[in-house]
């Protein structure tokens, strides 16, 4: 699973999902939708939140937000194409405070 430097809790950033490799000439993204869960270091509810999504014909920028220290999350993108395709990329992201 593709990781992440790791951000702090209050630290508000956005990750790029490059989706350009998945597609066919022509076709481009159309919709986008994110879901976090925790994967180790608490067993409290998820306090990561997303904080938008931005698109482009083959980038989906997520933003996210907070989170618990020593919290590992895993992030996971899904994309619908024009050409009705569907793809989901994952990826770990660690909150530590410095």
């Amino acid at each position: 699973m593709f990781k992440f430097p790791p951000k702090q809790p209050y630290e508000r950033l956005d990750y790029d999902v490059e989706f350009n490799r998945f597609l066919s000439r022509g076709d481009r993204l159309v919709s986008a939708s994110v879901s976090i869960e925790v994967v180790s270091g608490s067993d409290d509810a998820v306090s990561m939140q997303e904080d938008g999504i931005d698109l482009t014909d083959k980038i989906v920028r997520v933003w996210l937000r907070d989170g618990l220290d020593d919290v590992d999350y895993k992030v996971t993108v899904r994309a619908v194409t024009e050409q009705a395709r569907n793809k989901e990329f994952e990826f770990l992201l660690r909150v530590r405070e410095r």
